[in-house]
């Protein structure tokens, strides 16, 4: 299982991490507990602005819990659902944020990378499609990444090949753009190995 820390301990941003380490509760819903996962799916592929949010947030977690892989084209969809705020701590016009930790911040990001790498090619199509807004794309570059948080490199090579395999150039554009943004907040242990894997 990928967790949220270890993932940004390996994109390099541990420092900052460290200081705001914001905790959610897990969310709740009476009408999906003690459902199977074909049904929380079914939820999800409802309409997603009349949802409730507590609801949402459980079934992609019982979703990544069960590494439900017929439910990632639905995740894909909550890319950019975020979790709520996290509570202020003592100081209302201060609260506690996780800054621009996407990771953090959206729930199917964390459920998709918990499925692995059966998702990989989805997720290199959305990076690739011109339609995909630029933080969907950005939650998918990392989600690919986070999949292969044991040999970042090759995470990021995964995108270099598809870009070489698109026949539009465009496309190859929107792959190699992410893949350059991974290997730039590579850590300093893998730096060399995420810029060479750029160039492969």
């Amino acid at each position: 299982m990928v967790t949220v820390r270890a993932i940004v301990i390996l994109l390099g941003m541990a420092p900052i991490f460290a200081a705001v380490s914001p905790v959610f509760a897990e969310s709740t819903c009476a009408s999906l507990e003690n459902k199977d996962s074909q049904t929380r799916l079914k939820f999800l592929q409802g309409e997603k602005a009349r949802l409730d949010g507590n609801c949402v947030l459980y079934a992609i977690d019982r979703l990544r819990i069960a590494q439900y892989a017929p439910g990632a084209a639905t995740l894909i969809r909550y890319l950019d659902y975020p979790y709520p705020p996290p509570p202020s701590r003592g100081d209302p016009d201060n609260p506690v944020s996780v800054g621009n930790f996407n990771w953090t911040n959206y729930p199917a990001a964390n459920a998709l990378a918990d499925i692995g790498k059966a998702v990989v090619p989805q997720l290199v199509d959305l990076i690739a499609d011109a339609a995909t807004s630029d933080l969907v794309r950005k939650n998918a570059a990392d989600t690919v990444l986070a999949i292969y948080s044991k040999d970042m490199p090759e995470g990021i090579a995964v995108l270099v090949r598809a870009a070489r395999t698109r026949t539009d150039p465009m496309d190859s554009n929107r792959l190699m753009d992410q893949a350059r943004r991974l290997a730039s907040g590579c850590g300093s242990i893998n730096r060399n190995d995420c810029e060479n894997a750029v160039l492969k």
